[in-house]
């Protein structure tokens, strides 16, 4: 099925279940190592039992949930020692797919980059009264970036494996991130980063999106860094 195709299904129960779900972890809405019963969760959402079962077993093979034989379905737990292994997951997967996208050298990947850096850096600059981070549009725009730096290595799994670890790393973004980017520095890293890959300077860009990725650990999470705590 063609991506132009895929679109015109409307999503299932499960599906919108799932999203909404999701949305409700990645938001922190649904604390961190909390229950999720799912009778509380059929009235708080307005789902039956069986859609929003195998929407949390989806959830479970993306990491945003656990279950146990003794304590069912929970949001699953932060901790630093988490945080690290995504971030360092991320920086091994996404830097192989951007090697792999320079050697393609695909013309789409570059107009992917282009245009989506255009409007990630028209939302960043447009408003300097508001948090980047929480806003719909903003989100969709960064994750829509990330996702295009990469989309030239021309690897369906490998991307859905990249857009799950994303997600696994904004919700420590929403719930324990401090927030200490600034909009300029936000503005130039991504404005780096995506005119070395237009640029087709391999070397310096593989380098870059590695920096760039552990700004989540170094900068935003400076605090639980040092002390190497539990969020």
């Amino acid at each position: 099925m063609t991506a132009s195709a895929s679109l015109s299904v409307p999503p299932s129960l499960t599906e919108r279940t799932e999203a909404m779900l999701q949305n409700a972890i990645l938001a922190g809405q649904l604390q961190p190592g909390s229950r999720l019963a799912l009778p509380a969760l059929s009235e708080q959402f307005q789902v039956g039992a069986t859609p929003l079962r195998e929407a949390l077993s989806r959830l479970v093979s993306r990491g945003l949930v656990t279950l146990s034989d003794n304590k069912g379905f929970r949001v699953a737990s932060i901790s630093y020692e988490d945080l690290h292994d995504i971030t360092e997951s991320r920086i091994l997967i996404e830097k192989a797919a951007l090697a792999r996208a320079f050697e393609r050298k695909d013309g789409e990947w570059e107009d992917r980059v282009a245009a989506s850096t255009h409007r990630l850096l028209r939302i960043i600059r447009k408003d300097d009264t508001k948090m980047l981070e929480g806003s719909a549009e903003y989100d969709s725009a960064h994750k829509d970036f990330h996702a295009a730096v990469i989309s030239g290595c021309g690897l369906p799994r490998l991307m859905a494996v990249q857009s799950s670890l994303y997600d696994a790393a904004y919700r420590y973004r929403r719930i324990v991130g401090h927030n200490r980017l600034t909009r300029d520095y936000a503005y130039e890293i991504h404005r780096r980063l995506a005119g070395l890959v237009l640029a087709y300077d391999m070397a310096a860009a593989v380098d870059e999106l590695e920096n760039h990725l552990r700004i989540t650990i170094e900068v935003v999470y400076h605090d639980i860094a040092n002390d190497g705590s539990n969020a």
